[in-house]
């Protein structure tokens, strides 16, 4: 199986634990929903870099963007757009990745933060987040590929 099928397949099974999340009723069984989303989404991005990685002719894993950075020869134009976006505290995928990492600590709930310019609110529902992310690392992706293909 490819990259890119890993990171479509992970995008995927994103969409429909979110799905799921909004059918069902029992807390505990959505707060595993909504982690496991977060999860699929985080292995679709991992999955990407993957991709990324593939395009420049790398063939060793890697687990974080900035070790993709370094280990490559080239850094492509996709590898410094998420670079920008993963250094900006404010930006939809650095709140991403912060929910990510918060939720693999044992002793953090999943609260998700959504940064405006100008203020920081909490969001009342997590899903709401995970579903805007998921969307919009989507679309990055879908720009991003095409944007590849063009050149």
């Amino acid at each position: 199986m490819s990259w890119l099928s890993i990171t479509n397949l992970k995008l995927y099974q994103t969409q429909l634990l979110l799905q799921q999340w909004q059918s069902d009723q029992l807390p505990t069984l959505q707060q595993a929903l909504l982690n496991a989303a977060l999860y699929h989404l985080h292995d679709a991005y991992l999955a990407y870099l993957h991709e990324l990685a593939e395009s420049v002719s790398y063939r060793l894993p890697v687990s974080t963007l900035s070790e993709l950075i370094q280990q490559v020869s080239l850094v492509t134009g996709e590898m410094k757009e998420l670079q920008t976006l993963e250094q900006d505290g404010y930006s939809w995928l650095a709140q991403c990745l912060q929910a990510i990492h918060d939720a693999q600590r044992p002793e953090q709930n999943v609260v998700v933060q959504h940064h405006e310019p100008s203020r920081i609110a909490v969001i009342h529902d997590p899903t709401a987040a995970v579903t805007q992310w998921h969307q919009r690392l989507s679309d990055l992706i879908d720009q991003q590929r095409a944007n590849r293909h063009e050149s």
